[in-house]
């Protein structure tokens, strides 16, 4: 672990680094380097890629299918600083050390991920395919002025392709290994001179990757259908309405977990404060999760309905913007905990259950943003907006025990049941000007009023003996009724950035910047110490960053940021016990973070592209205990706390280094030949069971991949094979939870993706 001098250190050593590029390329820059020109809207309107004062990476539409880019979950191999995991609940996004740890309904997102403006609010949404995509943008850093609701972290912008006035279509068709099977498909159609027609459709099925030790079953695998359809209008030059909808299905087994007992040797115990090094999991074998009976098979089945628009105009010099989204979720889906009841300690059936679960929920959310800003840029720009967010949420988080003997849900006991209504608001006013102090240097000054509620009203029935409305012994399928959890939050901040840009020359952008981070508070469905509804406060951050942007040498490109988050207010989420059932229960924790992200590109020649980085990253807990059950009881009762001030925070790595090298062919018929190699170094990283006040510490690891594709002239069709992971090793993305000796197949890890590897043929016309 990097002390605390040794990361001031780091720090202020790579400012130095920037200022000696900077002298650098006052040497060179009268260089006159060609480069395509990058548009990205990450302040909320169109601005060059190299002249935007943010850490950001971009991947368009072809780079996403270049670098193998197909959900969410890959562009941690693609953008600094990024992790990103998977559990029952969805999609876990960490970016520089910010992520949520709460991915149910009552939990808000750490880094807001966006598609055409509109935030996707559920976790398990977020991990369906890239398709017709335009780009994708990875805003790195708190976005709490222009973006506001739960961008501690950053941002992920996902923007579709519009409408177009002229005729193309277009299909893609992949397979490979997992039984993997994709099909994508668009066509775009002018109507009339100003309106044009777009509609598109991926289908995803793959078996999963966790195979069980008994049986066919396997977890991880992926079974989707979504269509989108959209129209563009353009009344006229400035004046425009965009309409798009998509609704899908998500099915298949979900995810799995895989036992320690794959991780450690038989009967290796864990004390608390402990830090266990793991190895990646390498081959079948280590990845094969426990088998649940028959009857308990978990099945996904979930809804998907959204609508989005955009109106666009300009007045006088004003451009106006209004967005709208709906978007309608429904889940009626099956979980069952992959693991081995019968490796329990303690006394003989019937006391060993199968741990699973129903969810049924509806989620209805509503958005609107108005902004005014300067439609023609000058020395002044600016731009005033407002946002308002509404999400009702109806429920039933059910959670069953399934005796050994009859392993059915018919036999089944209600273990915890969160039966309730919720409701979050959230609204804000912001603005923000950039002012051309000199012609070359520019100052940022933005700020926000933001208002955040969350209304739940409900019941939470918790232990045995619980009953249904009519007051009858609960079994199943029904809702059980407990004590009343009803609870309301309401919290106000200002959020703000001060930030200064200078071009030393016009192909260079030095920035700095200190911005704050918000996410509201909220409320435990159980406090054990009171058993009432505990609230927990707001997350708060402050960063603090200098970055470069420029060409150091010819045809080199550097990019890089220095930052330090002052996390002083981060949400930790963990799980308590109570009445012998475990109950998800949130609290505040102070956490700092340095870090220092480098991005090289490099064209020796016009069919050549080498791509390089590394990032130095280091963040710790300044204020934080952790809590290690004693005797089958949770802190506050008869337990021992664990001072973690000092420790290594979640999926933070000291060191990870990408390389990548691409090559085109041009054929003599006119058709190229396009080659990639790729390959990410991570030193490793924690993982911590807050409960149990132990840690997993992932070993270094390597993931590397390579693929080639044949593209027919004119782009008449392509055909491809790739291969990604080629080292075949997995690495744990989550701690186990309740972990103890003897007891290695009743707890289970996360894992990311091994070896994937197929064909891709695409056609275009």
């Amino acid at each position: 672990m990097v002390n605390k001098l040794a990361r001031r250190e780091l720090f202020w050593a790579s400012n130095i680094a920037l200022s000696f590029a900077i002298a650098a390329h006052a040497q060179a820059q009268d260089l006159d380097v060609d480069e395509d020109v990058i548009t990205v809207t990450a302040l909320k309107r169109e601005t060059v890629l190299g002249d935007t004062p943010l850490a950001v990476s971009v991947l368009d539409g072809e780079g996403l299918d270049e670098a193998g880019v197909q959900t969410i979950l890959d562009l941690q191999n693609v953008a600094p600083s990024v992790q990103i995991g998977r559990n029952d609940f969805g999609v876990t996004v960490n970016i520089r050390g910010v992520t949520t740890t709460d991915s149910t309904s009552k939990g808000q997102q750490g880094i807001s991920v966006n598609a055409d403006g509109i935030t996707i609010g559920r976790p398990r949404e977020m991990g369906t395919a890239f398709f017709d995509v335009e780009r994708i943008e990875v805003l790195r850093g708190p976005q709490g002025t222009l973006y506001g609701r739960s961008t501690t972290g950053g941002v992920i912008n996902i923007i579709t392709k519009r409408p177009e006035q002229s005729f193309s279509a277009g299909a893609d068709a992949e397979y490979g290994n997992f039984d993997t099977t994709r099909f994508e498909g668009f066509v775009n159609v002018p109507v009339t001179e100003k309106l044009a027609l777009r509609g598109a459709f991926a289908y995803n099925e793959r078996d999963g990757y966790l195979p069980a030790d008994v049986g066919d079953q396997s977890y991880n695998d992926q079974d989707d259908l979504t269509f989108r359809f959209s129209g563009l209008y353009e009344f006229n030059d400035t004046t425009s309405l965009f309409v798009t909808s998509s609704f899908g299905n998500i099915a298949g087994t979900g995810a799995g977990s895989v036992p320690v007992s794959n991780l450690l040797p038989v009967g290796r115990g864990v004390a608390a404060n402990e830090v266990v090094e793991v190895d990646s999991l390498s081959g079948e074998s280590e990845r094969t999760v426990v088998a649940v009976p028959d009857a308990l098979v978990p099945e996904l089945d979930e809804d998907f309905i959204n609508f989005t628009s955009e109106f666009n105009t300009e007045i006088k010099g004003v451009a106006f913007t209004y967005l709208f989204g709906h978007r309608n979720y429904d889940v009626d889906s099956f979980s069952a905990e992959t693991l081995d009841p019968s490796a329990l300690p303690g006394p003989p059936p019937p006391l060993f259950v199968y741990d699973w679960g129903q969810y049924v929920g509806t989620a209805i959310t509503d958005q609107h943003e108005v902004r005014l800003a300067n439609a023609n840029p000058g020395r002044l720009n600016w731009i005033l907006g407002y946002n308002w967010y509404r999400e009702d949420l109806n429920e039933s988080d059910h959670r069953w025990s399934a005796p050994v003997f009859d392993p059915t849900r018919e036999a089944s006991i209600s273990a915890i049941d969160v039966l309730n209504s919720t409701d979050q608001e959230s609204s804000g006013v912001f603005g923000q000007i950039d002012y051309a102090l000199l012609d070359n240097l520019n100052i940022t000054l933005g700020a926000r009023y933001q208002e955040d509620e969350v209304s739940r009203r409900g019941t939470f029935a918790v232990g045995p003996n619980q009953v249904d409305r009519d007051g009858n012994p609960c079994v199943f399928p029904n809702n059980c009724i407990g004590d009343r959890n009803d609870g309301d939050q309401s919290d106000e901040k200002i959020t703000w950035k001060v930030g200064l840009d200078w071009k030393p020359t016009d192909d260079t952008l030095v920035y700095a910047s200190v911005a704050t981070g918000y996410k509201a508070g909220g409320f435990n469905d159980f406090d054990p110490a009171t058993g009432g509804v505990a609230p927990y406060d707001p997350e708060e951050l402050i960063s603090y960053e200098i970055g470069f942007k420029g060409e150091i040498l010819p045809n080199l490109n550097w990019e890089s940021a220095a930052f330090y988050y002052d996390y002083s207010d981060a949400q930790i989420t963990s799980l308590v016990n109570v009445a012998g059932n475990v109950v998800i229960f949130t609290q505040i924790a102070g956490v700092e973070v340095f870090g220092w992200e480098n991005d090289f590109t490099w064209e020796p020649t016009r069919q050549d592209t080498v791509r390089f980085g590394f990032s130095l990253m280091s963040g710790e807990y300044t204020d934080y205990t952790a809590g290690a059950r004693e005797e089958g009881s949770f802190p506050p009762v008869g337990a021992v706390f664990s001072d973690w001030s000092g420790r290594s925070i979640d999926l933070v790595s000291d060191l990870t280094a990408r390389f990548e090298y691409t090559r085109e062919w041009n054929l003599p018929n006119g058709g190229t030949v396009l080659g990639r190699v790729a390959s990410r170094y991570d030193s490793g990283y924690i993982v911590s069971n807050f409960t149990d006040a132990f840690q997993f510490k992932q070993d270094a690891y390597t993931r590397s991949d390579a693929n080639l594709t044949y593209t027919a002239p004119d782009d008449r069709y392509s055909i491809g094979m790739f291969v990604r992971n080629l080292e075949n090793d997995v690495q744990i993305t989550r701690a186990p939870v309740g972990f103890a000796p003897g007891a290695e197949r009743t707890a289970g890890v996360n894992v990311t993706e091994p070896r994937v590897y197929g064909v891709r043929v695409g056609f275009e016309f």
